[in-house]
């Protein structure tokens, strides 16, 4: 279980990592309008499995249940054309996060991104924005903010680091391609109380044109351990040093650098196993790596994988692998499929208990997955007005199901 504890002269503040995640919606698709994503593009059309792509979400949130790390779970949106496009399960997209020891008014902000990139998610900001305020209601501790004018997309672009410590965060914002540096630049302005603590690079060029569109597929950390392949960021020697520079004054210890060269592993295999897409936790001072098959499936990045678990010296300590075939046909690995959130127990007990993950949730939500989720869909089925009826009436039972009914009546009136 990840926690960072706040020290004052007053109290102990423990914050444990909180991991928002997305009910994957019975329509799923691949409609392949993701420019620049490599996967969205090579499987645009094809036949897809909304209900084997819900239940592989599911068994991710199980796995990381088990590793005993909180989560929130919450019902796919109510958007239209494409009708509840996929793209809106991978909260890594739905908002930038600043946790409360970080921002000016010592509550945690939620910027929910704009996705201005595309036209397709675009559409998912306001009814984003809705399900935040629902669920992140209580005001003493939230603040969900307006969106950011300047081409946004979430915390996909965002590394932040010490969690493990008593002191505020680290923050690594990276810009391009999709990402403007204005969002970042921004963000970061607007809302933290520190900018000595916050590091910003560009993405390399050559790196987006082969599929880099987020810095989450190219980079992860968490605590003091950043992962990063040497292509990807502009002037990548001064960015890590001046984030090392950062975390050593910040905690007064090296920040963990493991740089995975061209040799190692080409940007062509990084984005087709999406090794960087992992989810990288640090639980009662162990470092583990939630991995997508399709790493175990490539030699260069599962040979790199063993290698860090078998090395002694290296601080990951495990990796467990989940089968999400589905979501990385269009795009998204472990990483895509989960907002990360860092919580005091106040903060967490001012959100009701309608969103935490458990079993008997997750019971529920297979049950009816598999009794109301097409377990294939074509992509012509979309304008079969039977099938949207259908489908519409489905996730109207998951919203009553989470007492959202109020929230569905809005969105429809957007």
């Amino acid at each position: 279980m990840s926690v960072t504890v706040i020290v004052t002269p007053w109290l102990i503040i423990v914050r444990r990592l909180v991991n928002v995640a997305g009910i994957v919606g019975p329509t799923h698709h691949y409609g392949g309008l993701a420019t620049g994503n490599v996967a969205s593009y090579a499987h645009r059309y094809q036949t897809s499995y909304p209900r084997c792509a819900a239940l592989q979400s599911l068994e991710r949130m199980c796995v990381l249940d088990r590793l005993g790390v909180r989560q929130l779970i919450v019902p796919p949106l109510t958007i239209q054309a494409p009708f509840f496009s996929a793209s809106a399960m991978w909260m890594a997209n739905a908002a930038t996060v600043i946790s409360s020891q970080d921002t000016f008014d010592g509550r945690v902000h939620l910027i929910p991104a704009n996705l201005q990139s595309h036209s397709h998610r675009q559409q998912e900001c306001i009814p984003m924005s809705q399900l935040l305020q629902d669920v992140f209601s209580d005001e003493q501790y939230f603040k969900v903010c307006k969106p950011l004018t300047s081409p946004d997309e979430g915390s996909a672009n965002h590394i932040i680091l010490g969690e493990h410590h008593f002191e505020a965060h680290v923050f690594l914002g990276v810009y391009g391609g999709r990402q403007s540096k204005d969002a970042i630049l921004n963000g970061y302005s607007d809302h933290i109380i520190d900018q000595d603590r916050v590091v910003v690079a560009l993405q390399q060029p050559d790196a987006i044109a082969q599929g880099v569109f987020h810095n989450d597929v190219i980079a992860v950390g968490s605590a003091g351990l950043l992962v990063v392949h040497e292509g990807a960021y502009v002037d990548q020697q001064r960015v890590i040093s001046s984030l090392a520079y950062c975390y050593e004054s910040q905690y007064n210890e090296p920040l963990t650098v493991i740089t995975v060269t061209h040799e190692q592993l080409t940007i062509a295999e990084a984005v087709n196993s999406y090794l960087f897409n992992s989810q990288l936790l640090y639980l009662d001072g162990r470092y583990v790596l939630i991995a997508p098959l399709a790493v175990q499936q490539s030699n260069s990045a599962r040979l790199l994988v063993e290698g860090w678990v078998s090395d002694s010296a290296c601080l990951i300590d495990a990796v467990e692998y989940v089968d999400l075939g589905q979501s990385m046909n269009n795009g998204g690995g472990p990483a895509c499929l989960r907002l990360k959130l860092l919580l005091s127990e106040q903060e967490w007990g001012a959100i009701s208990d309608r969103f935490y993950f458990d079993r008997q949730k997750y019971d529920f939500l297979k049950g009816y997955i598999n009794q109301y989720y097409p377990e294939v869909l074509v992509i012509d089925q979309l304008k079969n007005e039977f099938f949207i009826a259908e489908m519409t009436q489905c996730v109207v039972g998951l919203y009553d199901w989470f007492g959202l009914n109020d929230l569905l009546a809005l969105s429809r009136n957007a």
